[in-house]
C-alpha cells in the first residue's frame, strides 16, 4: 500500500499565526505518514514472525517422523555385541572360526534404505532447511529471543547427530572391511564363517565395540533431538517448556 506523502498549503504565509500553523499541517503530515509506514512494517514483520514459526513447526512434525523411523537403527547394535562375545568366547589359541549372522554394515549408508534384501534399518538425516534459510535470510531476528535460543540449540544438537552418524559410519566401513578379508558365505544364509587369527580377531572386536559405541552415542542424539521436535511439534516456544513438555507415547 503506498503511503501517503505530506503537502504543504499553496497559499503563501504572511503572518505569524499562518507560519505557525504551516508548520504544524507539515510536521502533523509528516508524523501520519511515518505511523503508516511503522504501521505497515510491523504488521510486515509480524506476518514473517508467524508463517516463520509454522514453517518451523511443519519442520518439525516431518523430522519427527524422520527421527522416530531413525531410532530403529539401534537394533544393528545386536551385530556388534554379537561379534564380540563370539570372539570373547573363542578357544584361546592362534586360530579363530567363528559363524556370525551377515553384517549390517554396507559402505556409503549407515542404513539400507531398501539396497539391501537381508538389512531392513534405514537413517534418513532429519532436516533443518527451514531454520537455515531463515538465518541465512536475517529473519531470526522476527523470533522472541526464547524462541530463537531454542531453535539455535537444536541446530546445535543436529550437528552433533551429524558427527555421531558420521563416527558410526567410519566403524562400520572398517568392519565391512574387515568382512571382505576374513569372512566367508556358508550354505546356510543365515551364517557366514569368519576365519581369523588371534590379532586379527582382536581387530575384528576393536571394530565392533567402536561401531557399538558410535552407534549408541548417535541413537543418545537421535532420541533427545526427537524429544525436542516433539515438543516444539507440541506449541514448546522454549528450551525450559521443552522440557517440561510431555513426551508422546510413541517414543
Amino acid at each position: 500500500m503506498p503511503i501517503p506523502e505530506p503537502h504543504v498549503p499553496h497559499e503563501s504565509v504572511q503572518t505569524w499565526r499562518g507560519f505557525l500553523i504551516h508548520i504544524a499541517t507539515v510536521t502533523i503530515g509528516l508524523l501520519i505518514a511515518i505511523a503508516l509506514e511503522q504501521c505497515v512494517e510491523a504488521a510486515h514483520h509480524l506476518h514473517q514472525r508467524h508463517q516463520l514459526q509454522h514453517d518451523l513447526r511443519e519442520e518439525a512434525e516431518r523430522n519427527r517422523t524422520v527421527l522416530t523411523m531413525d531410532t530403529g537403527l539401534g537394533s544393528e547394535s545386536e551385530w556388534f555385541r554379537g561379534a564380540l562375545a563370539a570372539i570373547k568366547a573363542a578357544p584361546a589359541g592362534d586360530a579363530v572360526l567363528l559363524a556370525l549372522p551377515p553384517s549390517s554394515c554396507i559402505p556409503g549408508t549407515i542404513g539400507a534404505n531398501g539396497t539391501s534384501g537381508s538389512v531392513q534399518t534405514k537413517y534418513q538425516m532429519p532436516s533443518d532447511t527451514v531454520w537455515t534459510t531463515a538465518r541465512d535470510a536475517g529473519l531470526i531476528i522476527r523470533l522472541p529471543v526464547g524462541e530463537a535460543r531454542m531453535y539455535a540449540r537444536l541446530a546445535h544438537n543436529y550437528a552433533l547427530q551429524a558427527a555421531a552418524r558420521d563416527r558410526f559410519a567410519y566403524a562400520c566401513e572398517r568392519i565391512d572391511s574387515l568382512h571382505t578379508r576374513y569372512a566367508a558365505a556358508t550354505p546356510d544364509p543365515r551364517r557366514e564363517a569368519w576365519t581369523l587369527n588371534r590379532a586379527q580377531a582382536n581387530d575384528l572386536a576393536a571394530a565392533a565395540a567402536d561401531a557399538d559405541t558410535a552407534l549408541r552415542a548417535l541413537m543418545w542424539r537421535t532420541r533427545w533431538n526427537l524429544r525436542f521436535e516433539d515438543g516444539i511439534a507440541r506449541g514448546a516456544t522454549s528450551y525450559d517448556e521443552l522440557l517440561m513438555s510431555p513426551v508422546s507415547d510413541a517414543h
